[in-house]
């Protein structure tokens, strides 16, 4: 009976403290429970998991903060690429099931979006509604934020708005703004190695699992007890010459004239700005100077080497707010805009992870995949929904996971390097600053990839969240596509050699000692890759406007997550980064990005899951039947429902559909007899007959009509009947063997047989003239 009593007064206690107690940390101010049966999701996962169609989906329907979420989900194909590949410590394969992965969107809400992952029956990811101005929420679970004894199958799952996180330590953060460890040291120091890179002749080679363990060994047994204590210098002294770097390798040698020293650096850097002009994405520390990471300080009033002078000019303005030119850009002539990734995940967050799922290897990796596939999807809604133009249209750029490599304890025990006799993973240290952290990432060879980047949970001094080289269009080296090279720089008066990969980036989720939240981590990763696509901090203040639209993805101090602008590129930054794409395209940077497949909406293309297609926005559609991918407020407002790529209401189809929609929105009537395929060789001319947007199959001219120059036949209206077939014989192809010391250029005429006889086979030059075939040149090269 005190049983019962003492579980009534726990249900009691427990109910307030979960409904009442709405802030959840000091990151978000309120929270509420997302309830649903775990055992009936887990169920449809399995169900969906075993399920024989490609596409299986399943439904997860709750309620809270008001309203309720009927969320339709199916496997997620595209956020890991179908050649991915994963490791361990060791480098041995991994067998991982991505099956968990889902995105989906909210039923009755055109134009919602929703990307996770369901784990033990527990959804956890992303909404992304399309009404209430487009209000996201983040779903996780419970036992992230309570003690098990607090958590159970009826409370697993919390659930919280984009708009109720904030950032406490905003404030109290020195020099390293929104959590980019980009500081004036660290800029200096970045800056020099970018411009230091000594060109090599060298093709491409793939990358090796033996190069990266020859890479790590020789660089990892560099480092010494003295670099564990790097965590209190907060990167101070980074652009002195008696820096000590993680793993560096050292020649002695002469000072070359090009390499800038320590006091001449920020020197150089303007320089060179000066005399490359307009001509940079964004130079190596951001859009003209040196590389670094586009660090701007707030007792630099013009930091012009930080932006190519076309970024930093652009005299066009709309209420207040930069933007593009209106200049026509040039259609890419091919699709590829995925840029493929390789992941590592360090001992320390694996240490993090497996501590809450009680310590379970495959749970851990489970959630490690998880949390990978969370972040680069929410970077992928990003960056695909940006006009990257240039001189070039550069959209629905993407990413895709290509290899992981994950860290467990056992790295840390000896063996990191892939033998038992190795010493620890270098990544086991703990007291590494974040620019030693990054360094130490950049050694290996990368060059297989578009990206390389390492998830980590360490507390990096000054509140700092993430780190990656920048892009530049010309000059420095780094950023995406770049090569493993070598390197050069002075430390303590010697001239040192040291290869590296350049394309390379790192995030934490930890912060003054606390888990920072998905939101905040996803938008760092978006940050550090835009700089790695060639974008510095915002500035000037155009593109830093504040006020109730916010500031956006590349500004160099927190912004709140909750504007508008927030998850935006400013112009100054899409011109920046067009730059680097644009000398991508013009073959004067690498092109590592890979072919695109599947749909893309705005493309002017009309493809599976699509009514119509008439661009990107409203600047590119210039149908009045179908909406564009990006659609306007205005439009919103006339219609709730308006889907991209979809007509527009009360219309009957669109022009892009097809040569038979009028642009009134109607099909072309029969009676006004519109040509719309002209008569050909093998078929007659057709018209519209007011039924369809598409022209009706023209009627076929009779079968063995010539065609071709009269050297093939008609078939069911295509010309791809063989002349044989003319005179009841069958093509063949002359050989050696048939007819001995036949001359090889005889070997490339078309020839016919008998039936099924090889030994008849015979060039129809022989009897051309006979049978009425045009001249030699004109039929007797088969190919």
């Amino acid at each position: 009976m005190f049983g019962a009593i003492g579980n009534i007064a726990f249900f009691i206690l427990l109910v307030p403290y979960i409904e009442s107690a709405n802030r959840l940390n000091e990151y978000i101010s309120h929270y509420e429970v997302a309830s649903y049966a775990r055992d009936d999701m887990q169920r449809a996962h399995q169900r969906a998991r075993r399920s024989v169609t490609r596409d299986p989906s399943l439904h997860l329907r709750f309620e809270a903060h008001g309203r309720a979420f009927n969320i339709r989900l199916k496997r997620d194909l595209h956020v890991f690429g179908g050649d991915l590949r994963v490791v361990d410590s060791h480098h041995a394969p991994v067998h991982v099931d991505t099956s968990h992965v889902y995105h989906g969107h909210l039923l009755g809400e055109p134009g919602s979006a929703v990307f996770g992952s369901i784990l033990d029956g527990v959804f956890e990811g992303k909404i992304i509604s399309s009404e209430g101005g487009g209000a996201a929420y983040y779903v996780e679970k419970a036992s992230r934020y309570f003690p098990p004894h607090h958590t159970n199958d009826s409370f697993h799952s919390i659930i919280y708005k984009d708009s109720d996180v904030q950032d406490p330590y905003a404030s109290i953060r020195h020099g390293h703004g929104s959590g980019c460890g980009i500081t004036d040291s660290v800029s200096q120091w970045m800056e020099k190695i970018q411009n230091s890179a000594v060109e090599e002749d060298e093709q491409i080679e793939e990358e090796e699992d033996e190069d990266d363990r020859r890479n790590t060994k020789t660089n990892s047994n560099k480092i010494n007890s003295d670099t564990n204590t790097s965590n209190n210098s907060n990167n101070d002294n980074l652009g002195d010459d008696d820096k000590v770097i993680l793993g560096r390798k050292t020649t002695k040698s002469k000072l070359p004239k090009k390499v800038l020293s320590a006091n001449d650096g920020e020197k150089g850097a303007k320089k060179k700005v000066e005399k490359r002009g307009g001509g940079g994405g964004g130079g190596g520390g951001g859009g003209g100077g040196g590389g670094g990471g586009g660090e701007w300080r707030n007792d630099r009033e013009t930091p012009f080497d930080k932006y190519s002078r076309e970024a930093n000019t652009r005299p066009y303005y709309e209420d207040g707010y930069a933007t593009r030119s209106k200049r026509a850009a040039r259609p890419k002539e091919d699709n590829r805009n995925t840029c493929s990734l390789f992941i590592q995940t360090d001992p320390l967050i694996w240490r993090h992870i497996s501590q809450q799922v009680g310590d379970d290897p495959e749970k851990t990796r489970e959630e490690i995949l998880s949390l990978i596939a969370h972040h680069v999807t929410a970077v992928n809604y990003i960056y695909r929904d940006t006009k990257f133009d240039g001189r070039i249209e550069h959209r629905n750029i993407k990413f895709e996971v290509q290899r992981i490599k994950i860290d467990d304890e056992t790295a840390c025990q000896g063996g990191g390097g892939g033998g038992a006799g190795d010493s620890p993973s270098p990544f086991c240290f703990e007291n590494i600053d974040v620019s030693n952290f990054l360094n130490l990432h950049s050694l290996g060879n990368h060059e297989a990839f578009c990206l390389a980047y390492v998830f980590t949970y360490r507390d990096f001094t000054g509140g700092t969240l993430g780190l990656a080289w920048v892009a530049s269009a010309s000059g420095a080296s780094g950023g995406i596509c770049e090569k493993f090279k070598t390197y050069t720089e002075t430390i303590g008066g010697l001239y040192q050699s040291t290869k590296r990969s350049l394309n390379t980036g790192i995030i934490t989720f930890v912060n003054y000692n606390s888990r920072v939240p998905p939101k905040v981590s996803q938008l760092t990763l978006a940050h550090e890759i835009g700089h790695n696509f060639g974008s510095p901090h915002d500035y000037p203040l155009a593109c830093r406007p504040g006020g109730t639209p916010g500031n956006y993805i590349m500004f160099a101090s927190a912004t709140s997550g909750d504007r508008p602008n927030n998850s935006k590129f400013s112009s100054c930054s899409i011109g920046n980064i067009s730059n680097v794409l644009d000398a991508i395209e013009d073959n004067k940077k690498r092109n590592c990005f890979k072919s695109s497949e599947g749909a893309f909406c705005g493309n002017k293309i009309v493809e599976a899951g699509e009514e119509c297609d008439c661009g990107y926005d409203d600047d590119e559609c210039l149908d009045e039947c179908c909406y564009p991918r990006v659609i306007s407020e205005q439009e919103h407002m006339k219609n709730q429902s308006a889907r991209g790529c979809h007509r527009r209401a009360h219309t009957q189809c669109s022009p892009s559909q097809g040569p038979c929609c009028a642009n009134n929105c109607h099909f072309i009537p029969a009676y006004q007899k519109m040509r719309c395929k002209s008569e050909s060789e093998c078929s007659w001319s057709s018209a519209c007959d007011g039924r369809s947007s598409q022209c009706p199959l023209p009627a076929p001219k009779e079968n063995k009509t010539r065609c071709n120059e009269g050297t093939q036949l008609c078939i069911n209206g295509d010309c791809t009947g063989s002349i044989c077939l003319e005179w009841g014989l069958q093509e063949c192809f002359l050989t050696s063997h048939i007819i001995p010391n036949i001359d090889k250029r005889k070997l490339c005429e078309l020839a016919c047989q008998n039936g099924t006889d090889p030994d008849t086979c015979r060039s129809t030059s022989e009897f051309a003239e006979a049978v009425g075939l045009p001249a030699l040149d004109a039929y007797s090269l088969h190919l």
